[in-house]
């Protein structure tokens, strides 16, 4: 199920997939064929085999109105009867239904076929009788007992009484009233599975709420609020592989707060854990939207680049750089010093085919950038292209 963190187009996707382990629990309280299917209507999985994974999208507004359908499963007919499972933002993101064989309800229809065919036989036997019988004994029950099939058409399944029938037709009420009682019991049973199914759905959800909160937790930075370096390096490789795929460039930006232990020293830590907060704001805000803004460690940040040569993420960068050194002197001043490095352009020819050796050249070139701008006087961005360029004064955002 999609969690929805913002991110590079083709980058990265987080899903938490309903697991055999979860299907095995809805089966257990099934004791039945399980199936779930995706927010188009295609079958992803059961917990049993099947040989063919069809489209439902033409039972689609059974489906959506919770009625059931009868569906051809590998080449069986079943009756299925389909719940709808949704985020938190009551988005519907699959479907999970409970399958029976058609096999018992086809049954069912048959016995009130032959039943009625009985009775059809009975009124023919019956109507070669006496006017006088026919009248008193035969078409007051008829009339009883064919209000009785009509009530069973609205839904209304309840059995003859004693009285509304004569002796001559005990046998036939009994079986009426037989017919009722089962109908009854199976759709009280489909009702109970469908309150079952509605009480594992909601569990499924708070399930999939609190994992949802788990990983954002585990890939959030506690002070800032941004991605964690954990997450930075995770994204790393999953953009540099995907980049690297499409033969487009990445670029990553580090940079640093200038004079950090200053702002300890002078203002006392509380002040620099606001100023750690500060350029976190300032970074997200001056951020495009497909970049990723993280936490590196410490006075250190990260920006990931996707699609970015060296010359934009250098403006990118000075932007950033620009808009903190001017915004934070309402407040304390603050500065940054920054390093910006790009693969393929800040890469040898004879570069690793090894994303994750990629990955760390690529953090090292950036790191040796910013170490450039803080000798060279900090408040600086300087960039990597096989080795030290300084930046060109007619590059500008």
């Amino acid at each position: 199920m999609p969690v929805q963190y913002q991110r590079p187009k083709g980058v990265l996707v987080l899903t938490y997939p309903i697991t055999r382990e979860v299907l095995s629990k809805i089966a257990d309280v099934q004791q039945r064929k399980i199936l779930l299917l995706d927010n188009n209507y295609e079958i992803i999985g059961g917990n049993f085999y099947m040989e063919n994974k069809i489209s439902l999208e033409k039972y689609k507004d059974n489906i959506n109105n919770s009625k059931i359908a009868k569906v051809k499963i590998d080449n069986e007919m079943v009756y299925a009867n389909f719940l709808p499972i949704v985020d938190r933002t009551n988005n519907i993101i699959a479907y999970v239904g409970a399958l029976k064989s058609s096999e018992a309800i086809d049954n069912l229809e048959n016995s009130i076929k032959i039943l009625l065919s009985l009775v059809i036989i009975g009124l023919i036997i019956l109507l070669a009788g006496a006017s006088w019988i026919m009248t008193q004994n035969i078409m007051n029950p008829i009339d009883r007992l064919i209000k009785g099939i009509k009530r069973v058409e609205k839904g209304e399944y309840i059995p003859l009484k004693d009285q509304e029938l004569s002796r001559e037709f005990e046998i036939l009420r009994n079986n009426f009233n037989s017919m009722i009682e089962k109908i009854s019991e199976n759709f009280m049973e489909i009702k109970q599975r469908d309150e079952k199914l509605t009480h594992i759905n909601k569990e499924l959800k708070s399930i999939i709420m609190e994992k949802e909160k788990a990983y954002k937790l585990s890939i959030t930075d506690g002070l800032t609020k941004l991605y964690n370096h954990r997450y930075f390096q995770e994204e790393m490789t999953s953009a540099l592989f995907d980049m690297k795929k499409i033969n487009k460039p990445l670029s990553m930006i580090l940079l640093d707060i200038d004079f950090f232990k200053k702002f300890n020293d002078t203002y006392g830590h509380q002040v620099g854990d606001e100023t750690l907060i500060r350029v976190a704001g300032y970074l997200t805000l001056t951020a495009r939207k497909n970049d990723i803004v993280a936490r590196y460690g410490g006075e250190e940040f990260a920006v990931i680049l996707p699609g970015t040569n060296l010359k934009e993420a250098y403006i990118v960068a000075e932007r950033m750089r620009n808009y903190i050194e001017i915004d934070s002197k309402k407040n304390i001043p603050i500065t940054v010093s920054m390093g910006v490095a790009c693969f393929p352009e800040s890469f040898d020819r004879n570069v690793s085919e090894n994303i994750n050796e990629i990955k760390n050249s690529l953090i090292n070139k950036a790191d040796i950038a910013l170490y450039y701008s803080k000798k060279k006087g900090r408040n600086k961005s300087s960039l990597y292209n096989n080795g030290f360029e300084e930046i060109d004064s007619d590059i500008k955002d």
